[in-house]
């Protein structure tokens, strides 16, 4: 139950309006934010995906099953190279006309250098022979021109098979010192510098490969900075940050010889203790700021930025310290108590057990979580005491990392809650596979004797069956999943996402029949379709359908600024917007000039709706077919 874990940024504490759905191959890593976030920052090299279960077991199997090595008196037979990935792809000036005789490179994620390269025609087309197939990025590598959208190849040949489209723009060096207000300068600086880039609407092209293009630096020792290579393009920017000064942002007037001056900013100053009055080192945050203390307990934490209402100090083996803010402003050292001292706790409790089914079957897959944590921010599991009291936090320049080092010998159905306070808890139980469920009572940290019983309820001994899109075909690596109706809580139970293998089929062990609702998700698809499970229906032979994912580009003549798809029912329809490493779903897309960039729709919209300030303008049927990018003219 307990296991080693590294809590990355997005995961920790990143809560956001717009669900971002990342799709196969799509896990390369946002940029984390500089300065001293309260969570990891992100890594530079994104690791290759995790294969789903049912392949990973394959590929298990097949290497457990492989002849063995031919012996020395054998003649082996010859091994020929594999054939070069040729990527081809055509180079694009902000205003989508072909760029001639520049220089394309291909550059590997965590390589310093290209690994192929080639020079565009005069109609901007190129081809780039990689010498393997790797992930990386296609970008230019002229000293007049700088990358506005790079494409990101995944490591996979069928990624690339698509022509690539690469936009660059003219660019010119930015240059400059950042001290404070008195002159003297800062170092460790991180600068940004961008502008309007030109909307993906305004290329004819499909761009849902592509990242938009950053432009970076950090202040040296005397408080310089340069970015040789950043963009001509309409309201350039510059943005620079560092802990324990205000963030400077202005309009970039002048590219040389710029000044950028920081005012010092909010530093609340204090110390941690033990439970004994004994200073120690600690990470000491306040959302979403963090630092460490020394080894006389002393630390000075720049809350400039600070929202949260708690200081909060945390050791490893400690339950955390806390101190509430009693101003208005937690941002201000005027709103925080004086003398600022976080007094840690003792040792935190736990609770262990086990869990049994009503049937004595074995249990292989329990959840045991706490119903009742305290948290010191609402919605935010990360911030409850028994979170910060159970892992091991280290904070330096770029950011924080948490960790569980604890790892008990538990056996199948076994338990153990950690990080608890000296008091009770209820308990939340959930069999991931079947969905059998229970809440217990209020239990007293501290107990090593639990045992929890999961209620008897109607199963299904075996759920099996076969996913197909709309046309019959079967739809390998979808995602397929069951839950049951929402609790009176409003809390759903769903299983853990089967993959479907090259076949489309999917097999799992015994689920309740409450869970009567089957999800599918399929790749590149924003939304599942959902299915509804009778009482009546064979489990062991289901046939799920979806969508057929199609792509298509709106290019409308009327006055229009968004545009929407419906199903025949007269239902809206998500459709999937792909950016690089990043997408999402979403009801209305946006024009530009009356274009749209291209999207992923399934092949069940069949109407058009072009609006304009929230009015109807135009309405077309469609037919959607997979394929080629669709040209959808109003």
């Amino acid at each position: 139950m307990a296991k080693p874990t590294k809590l990355a940024l997005a995961t920790a504490l990143c809560a956001t309006a717009i669900a971002w759905l990342v799709l196969t191959r799509d896990d390369e890593p946002a940029a984390a934010p500089s300065g001293k976030p309260l969570v990891t920052r992100a890594a530079d090299q994104p690791s290759e995906p995790a294969l789903p279960e049912p392949a990973a077991e394959s590929l298990q199997r097949a290497t457990a099953q492989a002849p063995p090595t031919p012996s020395p008196t054998v003649e082996a037979s010859v091994q020929f190279p594999a054939p070069p990935w040729i990527v081809a792809g055509l180079l694009l000036d902000t205003t989508a006309r072909p760029i001639a005789d520049v220089s394309v490179v291909f550059e590997a994620f965590g390589q310093e250098s290209a690994q192929a390269r080639a020079t565009s025609r005069a109609d901007g087309s190129f081809e780039l022979a990689l010498p393997d197939v790797a992930g990386g990025h296609v970008s230019v590598d002229d000293p007049e021109w700088t990358t506005i959208y790079r494409p990101v190849l995944w490591g996979q040949r069928d990624v690339g098979e698509r022509e690539l489209t690469v936009v660059a723009a003219r660019c010119a060096p930015i240059s400059g010192q950042v001290v404070d207000e008195f002159g003297q300068p800062i170092s460790d600086v991180s600068i940004s510098v961008g502008g309007i880039l030109p909307s993906r609407a305004d290329f004819a092209r499909n761009l849902e490969q592509a990242v938009s293009g950053e432009w970076l630096a950090s202040s040296d020792q005397q408080g310089h900075f340069a970015i040789e290579r950043a963009p001509t393009v309409p309201q350039m920017h510059i943005f620079a940050q560092r802990s324990g000064y205000h963030a400077f942002s202005d309009e970039l007037t002048e590219r040389v010889r710029l000044r950028v001056v920081l005012r010092g900013g909010e530093v609340l100053v204090g110390h941690v203790v033990d439970e004994f009055g004994q200073p120690v080192e600690a990470a000491v945050f306040c959302h979403p700021a963090g630092t460490m203390s020394d080894a006389t307990g002393r630390f000075a934490l720049d809350i400039s930025s600070a929202s949260g209402r708690w200081l909060v100090a945390v050791q490893g083996g400690h339950l955390p310290g806390r101190l509430e803010c009693v101003g208005a402003e937690p941002n201000l050292v005027a709103s925080w108590p004086r003398p600022v001292v976080l007094k840690l706790g003792g040792k935190p409790f736990s609770i262990r057990g086990r869990v049994i089914a009503a049937d004595a079957r074995p249990l292989t897959s329990v959840q045991v979580r706490i119903a009742d944590p305290e948290c010191l921010r609402e919605g935010d599991e990360f911030s409850c005491i028994e979170f910060l009291a159970r892992v091991n936090v280290h904070v330096t320049s770029e950011g924080a990392e948490f960790s569980e080092s604890h790892i008990a010998e538990l056996a199948a159905g076994e338990f153990e809650l950690r990080g608890l306070q000296n008091r009770m808890y209820r308990l939340l139980v959930e069999d991931r596979e079947s969905l059998l469920s229970t809440t217990t009572g209020p239990i007293q940290a501290g107990r090593t004797d639990v045992i929890v019983t999961l209620p008897a309820e109607a199963m299904w001994p075996e759920v099996a069956g076969i996913v197909v899109d709309r046309r019959g075909d079967p739809v390998p690596g979808a995602a397929v999943r069951f839950e049951c109706a929402p609790d009176p809580g409003g809390a759903v139970r769903r299983t853990d996402p089967l993959t479907t293998d090259e076949h489309g089929r999917f097999a799992r062990g015994p689920l309740m029949r409450a869970a009567a609702t089957a999800h599918v998700q399929a790749p590149g698809m924003a939304v599942p379709t959902r299915t509804d499970l009778p009482a009546s229906v064979d489990a062991k032979h289901l046939r799920l359908t979806t969508p057929v994912r199609t792509r298509a580009r709106i290019e409308a003549l009327q006055t229009a600024d968004s545009a929407a798809f419906f199903d025949h029912m007269g239902n809206p329809v998500f459709v999937t917007i792909t950016q690089g490493n990043m997408a999402f779903g979403s009801q209305a897309i946006g024009l530009t000039s009356g274009k749209s960039e291209v999207v992923t729709v399934p092949d069940d919209a069949v109407t058009l709706v072009l609006m304009h300030a929230g009015n109807e303008v135009a309405r077309l049927t469609v037919d959607l077919r997979p394929g080629d990018v669709q040209m959808l003219r109003l």
